[in-house]
């Protein structure tokens, strides 16, 4: 994904650090926190940790720079944008709510909006799906965190038909990991870049910030295939991802060969431990 300055609507040239596995939580800062607010707040983060999810906000980072522009990166740092909206939040900050929640929807993030029983949503928002806070909203709440494994599972599903897309495939593949904060998901886009033969471009070129997430497994796919070449994703199979390599240089050697690698032999649950092999001579 291309992040855009909220200032001059140029393109940031800078990376963004992936928080998988975080969750923006918008909402009042500034004290006095009205009580019905905090008692939200409150909801929501005993719920994000119970599903290993961790709550940020605002004021989680102080850069001593723009707080428009730091909005802007922690929005597109996490998989998961939450909005309150409560009566008793001013309607001056409950503006910003709904205006960033509105840049995490541009920036293809998961958002949701958590909303009080008299609170009033703006017409922009009518058609779009929100959970009030009630007796029941801790077992609604944590549905919807259980449903974002499939939303995670549907992007990796979309990025491996675009095999000839590497800088689209990437994007969902960092949908994909910000959700679920699997690494193979990294390997799998570390893989699309060197198949793609960018690997070579600048380190603050669009394509290469764009998946920033995945160069560190880039590189290491690089040093592990070197001279070997990683070909492109072979299959995908019920239970794990493997990678057709083929070349010269066999333990040193300049025996031919053609070998099956492992990315991760884990079963789809999203406890299970990954593990990765090495490629070896047959």
């Amino acid at each position: 994904m291309i992040v855009y300055s909220p200032h001059d609507g140029g393109a940031l040239t800078s990376a963004v650090k992936a928080q998988p596995r975080h969750c923006f939580l918008m909402t009042r800062l500034g004290k006095p926190i009205p009580p019905g607010v905090a008692e939200i707040r409150s909801s929501i983060t005993a719920v994000c940790r119970g599903h290993d999810y961790k709550v940020i906000d605002a004021a989680s980072r102080v850069t001593g720079r723009d707080f428009l522009l730091k909005i802007w990166k922690i929005n597109a740092s996490a998989p998961l944008s939450v909005g309150i909206c409560h009566e008793d939040i001013s309607i001056e900050t409950q503006g910003n709510i709904f205006y960033e929640l509105g840049v995490a929807q541009a920036m293809g993030k998961e958002t949701l909006l958590v909303k009080s029983r008299y609170a009033r949503i703006p017409s922009a928002f009518i058609r779009t799906e929100y959970i009030e806070f009630n007796e029941h909203f801790e077992t609604s709440f944590s549905a919807y965190l259980e449903d974002l494994n499939e939303q995670a599972d549907h992007y990796e599903m979309v990025a491996m038909q675009l095999e000839n897309n590497p800088v689209l495939a990437t994007d969902y593949l960092k949908r994909a990991f910000l959700i679920a904060g699997d690494n193979r998901l990294r390997d799998l886009a570390g893989v699309f870049l060197r198949d793609a033969g960018l690997e070579s471009r600048a380190r603050n070129s669009v394509e290469l910030l764009a998946a920033n997430f995945s160069l560190a497994s880039l590189h290491s796919t690089i040093l592990a295939f070197i001279p070997l070449g990683v070909s492109r994703i072979a299959s995908k199979g019920a239970s794990y991802w493997t990678i057709a390599c083929r070349g010269t240089g066999c333990q040193g050697t300049s025996k031919s060969f053609t070998s099956t690698a492992t990315l991760c032999s884990r079963p789809s649950s999203a406890s299970s431990t990954c593990t990765r092999s090495a490629p070896r001579c047959i």
